[in-house]
């Protein structure tokens, strides 16, 4: 019995010692040792974990980076896509339009600015998204010759006009705006004198007689055009202005500028005025056809009223009676014609070097 309790107790003991043996991992021979070995884990387990926190956001920055250019990519391919339909689509919009709206702006430009044709090939235009600009440059007559008075950039968004820029060409400062007589050079039987008359008849004989000039001329009363053939034979009468029933300022408290038409017939192909229509013929054509878009005849002048309408109502009812004119020829010529009874008054309004002829 008591060998057989032995021999257990040995049987436990080996099996412990089994037990024991078959444990892996480290051994430590004192409490310190285990310690730093456990601070080692904790600080590769530390590294690991900045190591990949660093990883982390630069995948995140990589990934907005390709973000961001995805979508800038996008936009312009959309962009470059949308560009010819839109294209497309404001030529289809203008194609009804366009030769309206700038035969408009040509017809104005003759009959609301004195003394004014315009150059080249008329009026050039470009097309863009939405939009149009219109691009021409204007002329006048002294003596013989045109010359070039300023450059027109009229842009339009729609069928609105927002902005006109006009570039002046000419030595001397012109009104960017008709706001009264002084401004058009022109003064209405009916309206009070305002003019510095005798100013201008001194600029006018203190220039030199071998020059040639152009001068706004006022008449006493209202003339119709043959009587106008008659008074200057040795002048050249280029633009006339019209009686249209209005005098100085209109119901709004705005000034109502001139409405006129060049005098002799014009040799450009694109001018309104030429075929075998009389001049007078015409402007009534060209009053009745802006009368249907006066807003855009006043917003390409620089009329801030032209009335238009009323006008023509009133020219179809008295006739084309003439208060006004503008004449041009030799200053030695032009000094002649002022004491004559139907000049109410006069404005020099620019000269130039001899150029006239036969």
């Amino acid at each position: 019995m008591m060998k057989d309790d032995d021999d257990k107790k040995k049987d436990d003991q080996s099996g412990s010692d089994d037990t024991n043996q078959n444990v892996k991992g480290p051994k430590f021979k004192t409490h310190d040792d285990y310690y730093d070995t456990l601070n080692d884990f904790v600080n590769d387990y530390r590294s690991i974990q900045n190591f990949e926190g660093f990883q982390e956001q630069k995948i995140i920055k990589k990934a907005k980076f390709h973000s961001r250019m995805t979508t800038i990519i996008s936009v312009l391919a959309i962009l470059l896509l949308l560009n010819p339909a839109l294209t497309i689509v404001t030529y289809m919009y203008y194609s009804g339009k366009a030769n309206q709206m700038l035969d408009t702006i040509s017809k104005a430009a003759y009959v609301t600015e004195p003394n004014t044709k315009i150059e080249g090939q008329g009026i050039s235009s470009k097309i863009g998204i939405f939009s149009m600009d219109a691009y021409f440059y204007t002329l006048k007559r002294v003596g013989k010759e045109d010359f070039r008075t300023a450059e027109y950039n009229i842009h339009f968004l729609g069928n609105h006009v927002s902005s006109v820029d006009r570039r002046n060409l000419l030595d001397k400062p012109v009104p960017e705006a008709f706001v009264s007589s002084e401004s058009t050079g022109f003064l209405h039987p009916d309206a009070p004198m305002t003019f510095d008359d005798f100013r201008e008849r001194e600029v006018l004989n203190g220039l030199a007689s071998d020059t040639v000039a152009e001068v706004y001329i006022s008449f006493d009363k209202d003339y119709t055009p043959e009587e106008i053939k008659n008074f200057f034979p040795n002048l050249d009468v280029v633009w006339v202005a019209v009686d249209t029933g209005e005098s100085g300022e209109n119901a709004e408290g705005i000034y109502t500028s001139p409405l006129g038409y060049p005098f002799m017939k014009d040799s450009d192909p694109w001018s309104p005025f030429i075929g075998s229509k009389s001049n007078e013929e015409i402007f009534i054509s060209i009053l009745k056809s802006l009368s249907k878009n006066e807003k855009l005849a006043t917003q390409v002048s620089r009329a801030k009223a032209l009335s238009i309408s009323n006008g023509l109502t009133y020219i179809e009812k008295n006739g084309i009676k003439i208060y006004g004119a503008v004449v041009t020829g030799p200053v030695s010529e032009l000094r002649k014609i002022e004491d004559k009874p139907m000049i109410r008054t006069i404005k020099v309004e620019d000269s130039k070097l001899w150029n006239w002829y036969s």
